[in-house]
This record gives C-alpha cells, structure tokens and sequence, in this order.
C-alpha cells in the first residue's frame, strides 16, 4: 500500500485518513435496507432472508460522518463537499460529468477531492475510473477516490480486475494515482489500497 501525506497546505489533516475514518464510522443501520419484499401486491409481504445494498444510501451516511470530523476539527473548515453536481453549469470545456462529491475550496485552483462510491456488484467502475482521471486532468484535482462496497468476494475480484489495469497501465504510460477504498458489507471492514490507472491504456487495450 502507497501512503502518501497530502501536500495541500490548508488540509489540517492526512486526507486519505479522514476518508477512512468516516467509513469506518459509517452506521450500518443507515445503509442496511429493509428486507420486507412486497411483491407489487401479488402476494402477503414476506422477510426474505438476501441482503440488498443501494450507492445512495451509504453515500448518505458517508456524507454525514464526514461532517461530523468537519465539527470535531479534522478538517479545513472552508472546505466543502459538494454532492452530485452537475459541471456543465460552470460551462467547463470538455467537462460535463457529475461525480458522487466534490471536495474543494472556493477559489480558483484549489480543487481537493473527486470521490465516486459503486456497488462492486454493479457494472461501471471503468465509466468511474475515467471521470475521476478526466476530473484531474481538466480541474487539477489532488485526490482521486473510489470506494467500492460489496461482499468479501465482490471486493476480492475488483481488487483483481484493478491489479490487471494496473499492469496494463504501467505499461503504456500516462498513469494517475487512484485511492480505493474497500468498504466489506460482510465484515464491516474497511481497507484501503493505491492504484494507477490509465484511461489512454484501457482504451487501447480495447
């Protein structure tokens, strides 16, 4: 694992720590679904035993621990996270994707964080990749976090299909430096590892 402090010199506080500190801190009962199937009123409702996950809500819960550590002082108060927004309002040139949160201070120049959360179980980890790259190369972001929540399995195979695009990669060149977080609904566990990643190598790797 790469750990690398941040050079940024209003962030009181190792980014990358703070990230994990609020997943750690993450209350399962926010993000854990109801598992009463209603059967669109074919049938009684019955308690089924899978468990189903959905982004929305641990990104949620995400969001609120992480202002609590805004409370408790870990973080540059002028500093703030944005949810969902949408660029093309600010008429970025080749820019108009809308990531999970943006993490900067209002000025020019000083953009922190691009953060995206994905179900391992969903298809579009590549589609998140590449907007956290396109992110830094037009808008100069410092940080480029994924976080991928799944089971211990789920997460065993992301973490092989990164280490793969990471070899490729490394190969062709042009690489930016992705955080990615693990975020295990088995264990409750959260782990964190560092790779490269380039949208040019994927690309011509088809």
């Amino acid at each position: 694992m790469i750990n690398q402090a941040s050079t940024h010199p209003r962030l009181k506080t190792h980014f990358i720590d703070l990230l994990r500190k609020a997943l750690e801190s993450l209350d399962w009962n926010y993000v854990t679904l109801s598992r009463v199937q209603y059967f669109h009123g074919k049938k009684p409702p019955e308690f089924v035993k899978k468990e189903h996950w959905l982004e929305r809500p641990f990104a949620y819960e995400f969001y609120h621990q992480l202002r609590c550590l805004w409370r408790a002082g870990g973080f540059d108060s002028d500093c703030v996270i944005h949810a969902e927004v949408y660029k093309k309002y600010q008429a970025i040139k080749d820019l108009d994707k809308m990531p999970d949160f943006l993490f900067h201070l209002p000025e020019p120049n000083r953009n922190v964080a691009v953060v995206e959360v994905k179900l391992a179980a969903n298809d579009g980890l590549q589609n998140d990749l590449n907007k956290l790259t396109v992110f830094q190369e037009i808008l100069h972001y410092e940080y480029l976090v994924e976080i991928v929540i799944g089971t211990d399995a789920e997460l065993e195979d992301v973490d092989l299909i990164l280490k793969i695009w990471a070899r490729e990669s490394e190969r062709i060149g042009h690489v930016k430096h992705i955080d990615v977080f693990y975020v295990s609904v088995d264990t409750k566990k959260v782990w964190h590892r560092r790779t490269i990643y380039s949208h040019s190598a994927l690309r011509s790797s088809g």
